[in-house]
């Protein structure tokens, strides 16, 4: 988890969105935003109805 925190630039929403649906599929996620000019954040990130789910439900 530290690796992917690390990697997420201390984001913990994304940190967990990555060790559930994988770090390629988030980064994929990051970069198709990056380049369309959209925000990466968390929220803004076209990422599995699941993975956005067991994210949150680890703030609560």
């Amino acid at each position: 988890m530290q690796r992917l925190n690390k990697m997420f630039d201390g984001d913990w929403l994304l940190t967990v969105a990555a060790y559930n649906s994988g770090e390629g599929r988030v980064m994929k996620a990051v970069k198709a935003n990056r380049s369309r000019g959209k925000p990466t954040d968390f929220w803004s990130l076209s990422l599995p109805h699941e993975t956005k789910s067991t994210s949150r439900k680890c703030w609560h």
